[in-house]
């Protein structure tokens, strides 16, 4: 890509249409629009982030720390829309995820703003693959895939981090153009991991007084989450043989958490342990990365890619998932078999005790092979590649 070239292109006014302030210690979708924001802020854009609702749990404080113009879009009808999109000279809009991208699209296209969609993931097929285990979710999975599909229809680009999205699309929408755009910056990890003191671990394989140290990251406001660990808990759990203490970050409201607790007491053997730490830091939770044993994210179903699975491989910290969990990452099948299981709870109990009984210069060497496969996928110039096929594509490079 030409760098150079882009930074000639004169500086575009972006609206970035979300349906409410970032919360990024609660909710990965907000780390990646924060990621994207910063990466056109970067080319010299100057982006407007417009919320229209209310998040209980978000804030300005980081869209400010980066610079971003933010927007009350609550307090703009929808008789105004017109207006105050003609008055702030919008070259682009960006609409993430469906409910906020149909309040907005109409308008946009009454004044000719090129639009892209901004997925995340595909919802219609999270709740699809959902249904397997929780009922009644085909009904809404069908009103989501309307939806969706609708707006892929009436977009100019449609964006997704994962290249089977951008298919799906592609094939379900003749003459639609998709982008396989990956989500996040990566620098911020590869510093941390650099400053991991792995050398004060006791090892895997090695002989241990107190319990291995087993991670997961995610809260309860994203389904996959709770109904994973449930299922670990109640089914994977009670077969593992050595003590162990799972410590979960990430907000979980208080009636989910007391399930986890109370199911953990049910479940756990004698020798294994539940803590839920909450929302922690960058930096308190890259000490919990180093401190673990092993990462896990038994997740059953959802779609897209996984930040989770992603932040660990990069930190070079042994991850356990299921092949929902590694989809989105191209991977050669030996190096999807060191990450993935399949949701089978006598495999997934028994990959467990093989990854914390390995050799440590085993799992180590593991690791680095993975983070350095992964790595190039997750790129600073990956992601520019493909910011610079957007802008190619609305005729605004």
């Amino acid at each position: 890509m030409d760098l150079n070239a882009m930074g000639k292109r004169g500086a575009l006014t972006i609206l970035f249409v979300e349906g409410g302030l970032p919360s990024p210690q609660v909710d990965a979708g907000s780390v990646a629009n924060l990621d994207l924001i910063e990466l056109l802020q970067s080319q010299g854009n100057r982006v407007m982030y417009l919320y229209t609702g209310h998040n209980s749990v978000g804030s300005m404080q980081s869209l400010r720390a980066i610079g971003c113009q933010v927007v009350d879009g609550t307090q703009i009808t929808q008789d105004q829309q017109a207006s105050w999109i003609a008055l702030n000279q919008l070259d682009l809009a960006i609409l993430s995820r469906p409910g906020p991208a149909m309040q907005w699209l109409g308008a946009l296209q009454k004044q000719a703003i090129p639009i892209v969609y901004f997925g995340h993931d595909v919802h219609h097929q999270r709740l699809l693959r959902a249904n397997t285990f929780i009922s009644g979710q085909s009904q809404v999975a069908m009103v989501h895939k309307a939806i969706e599909q609708y707006l892929w229809r009436q977009v100019d680009v449609v964006v997704y981090p994962t290249a089977w999205e951008c298919q799906l699309v592609e094939h379900t929408t003749p003459g639609k153009r998709a982008v396989h755009m990956p989500l996040y910056a990566m620098g911020a990890l590869e510093s941390a991991r650099k400053s991991f003191d792995l050398g004060s671990q006791s090892g895997a394989g090695e002989v241990r007084g107190d319990p291995y140290r087993l991670l997961f990251v995610g809260g309860s406001r994203h389904a996959p989450n709770g109904d994973g660990l449930l299922w670990f808990i109640q089914s994977v759990a009670p077969q593992l043989k050595m003590p162990f203490q799972l410590t979960v970050i990430g907000h979980w409201e208080a009636e989910a958490g007391e399930q986890l607790l109370g199911a953990s007491r049910r479940y756990f053997p004698p020798s294994a342990s539940l803590i839920l730490a909450g929302c922690v830091s960058d930096a308190q939770l890259h000490q919990q990365y180093q401190e673990s044993d092993l990462v896990i994210a038994p997740l059953r179903f959802g779609a897209g890619l996984k930040r989770k699975v992603v932040e660990a491989v990069m930190l070079e910290r042994p991850i356990l998932t299921t092949p929902i969990g590694i989809e989105g990452i191209d991977l050669p099948p030996t190096l999807c078999d060191y990450l993935s299981c399949e949701v089978d709870a006598v495999q997934f109990s028994g990959r467990i005790a093989e990854c914390l009984t390995l050799p440590r210069a085993e799992l180590e060497e593991r690791s680095h092979q993975l983070a350095l496969y992964v790595g190039e996928q997750f790129s600073e110039e990956r992601r520019l590649d493909s910011l610079a096929q957007i802008f190619a594509m609305l005729g605004l490079s």
